[in-house]
């Protein structure tokens, strides 16, 4: 009977030690998702090694910025009409980067008004265990520019169509501007993270972005037309970025729970960490009858109901995703922000029906 009893011991040690979790599209940023993101910039931290049940110590990370990300719906953000097939928006800081996000990735469609010519993969789903996934190489800005635009760009940088062909054509007709990305991204190693708000069940994926950059101009040989055609240029650039994202199934962790950008040598350059768990915003204000004013404000705002739903109170974050002030209130209220640094901050009404935001700005 002992031994038996050992037996079963050993199996369920083993399966315990080899347990790991699986990040699907049910766990990544979804619309209404608000992540608060803290950047370390002279971290002390160490990547670790590949393979299963691993332990990172992360508690060390300190903040020396951080952002508020907002997770919106495409529509009536400034550039829908330029990204039909978006599903999920991406604000940071005035920036909007646009995303398409189904049970097999995210692909990135581009940022503002610079639509990509092709998406791009930015996280493929669903995450597991020795995944590795290779996306490109993509084009991203394939853009052909004419007209006399184009000799007033290359004699802002000192070329010709007689420099770049060596006198061999006369006429500079057409610019090509090629962009093309690759990006790998590879599972290799899960286990527990331990941050300085807890400890987490994290998939470690490995990624590389190669970026090639072509300049090349059509040059016209306008005496024999022997010299005509596509002729590089000084521009003709490539790089490669790498780094570590950790992810989580966590229900709270709704983004990467830790970032890590390595410079040309391996080395850790800078950390984005979450701080506080994503919260999730259920409520439109102006449907909800719920306004909130002067914004910008040096002294008092105002949070007032017209009775669509009945307010219970009000909690400040700063971008730390700390609470700064909190009061409970109903439906209505005035109260001072004079004793709040000068900052962005955000604003969360919790009423009967759910929780509703909005930046704040202190001035």
């Amino acid at each position: 009977m002992k031994k038996i009893v050992i037996f079963i011991l050993v199996v369920f040690t083993s399966l315990a030690a080899t347990s790991q979790i699986t990040v699907t599209d049910v766990d990544i940023m979804d619309v209404g998702d608000v992540i608060y993101m803290a950047y370390d910039n002279t971290p002390t931290i160490s990547v670790g090694n590949s393979g299963a049940n691993q332990v990172w110590d992360f508690s060390s990370l300190q903040v020396s910025s951080s952002d508020v990300i907002d997770i919106l719906s495409p529509n009536n953000t400034p550039h829908v009409n330029s990204y039909p097939s978006s599903n999920v928006c991406v604000e940071v800081n005035g920036d909007f980067l646009y995303f398409n996000k189904s049970s097999t990735g995210i692909l990135a469609l581009g940022q503002g008004d610079s639509v990509f010519q092709q998406p791009t993969m930015f996280m493929p789903l669903p995450l597991t265990y020795g995944m590795n996934h290779v996306d490109g190489p993509v084009a991203i800005i394939d853009s052909l520019i004419g007209g006399p635009t184009v000799n007033l760009l290359l004699s802002s940088q000192g070329l010709s169509a007689m420099l770049l062909t060596s006198g061999a054509a006369q006429v500079a007709d057409s610019i090509n501007i090629l962009v093309n990305m690759t990006n790998t991204f590879d599972v290799d190693a899960f286990g527990t993270v331990n941050m300085p708000n807890g400890s987490y069940d994290v998939l470690r994926v490995q990624t590389t972005i190669q970026t090639s950059s072509d300049v090349l101009v059509y040059c016209t040989d306008t005496l024999t037309g022997l010299g005509s055609g596509w002729y590089p240029t000084p521009f003709t650039s490539a790089s490669t970025e790498q780094g570590y994202y950790f992810m989580s199934n966590d229900p709270a962790i709704r983004f990467a729970l830790v970032d890590i950008a390595l410079d040309s040598a391996l080395n850790i350059e800078e950390v984005a960490f979450l701080t506080s768990p994503a919260s999730t915003v259920v409520m439109d204000l102006e449907k909800n009858g719920l306004k909130i004013f002067p914004i910008p404000s040096s002294y008092d705002i105002n949070i007032s109901s017209d009775g669509i739903v009945k307010c219970k109170y009000f909690e400040i974050f700063n971008l730390s995703g700390q609470v700064v002030l909190s009061e409970a209130f109903d439906n209505n209220t005035k109260f001072d922000v004079s004793s709040l640094k000068k900052s962005t901050y955000i604003l969360k009404v919790y009423t009967d029906q759910g929780v509703a935001q909005k930046k704040i700005v202190i001035q």
